[in-house]
């Protein structure tokens, strides 16, 4: 499984970002490899179709499941449609690092 996490900045210690696609950057999380790689998000200052563009940004990386507090409602769509799982984490969750380790010991 491959996940996608927003993050404010591109390190394990990153804050969660509150808004998935407005998220400047994303973690990558490989659950089979337990491997961690980080993506810039270019449209997450964008006017329109940010939903679209961030869906097609990580289907390139073969993401089959978003994990963050929230989700709009074009990219609930695009998720359903694109088959992709939306997992919502509890806000006491605040650094990458700490949802790594929970999924972690998950696996």
């Amino acid at each position: 499984m491959i996940f996608a996490i927003p993050i404010k900045s591109k390190n394990t210690n990153a804050p969660i970002s509150r808004r998935f696609a407005r998220s400047p950057f994303y973690a990558i999380f490989y659950s089979t490899t337990k491997e961690v790689f980080y993506i810039d998000n270019n449209y997450f200052g964008d006017n329109f179709s940010v939903a679209d563009n961030v869906c097609w940004l990580l289907s390139k990386h073969n993401v089959d499941k978003y994990v963050g507090y929230e989700f709009g409602l074009k990219l609930q769509n695009n998720a359903n449609h694109s088959k992709v799982q939306l997992i919502i984490i509890n806000q006491h969750i605040k650094k990458l690092k700490d949802l790594v380790n929970l999924m972690n010991a998950h696996n």
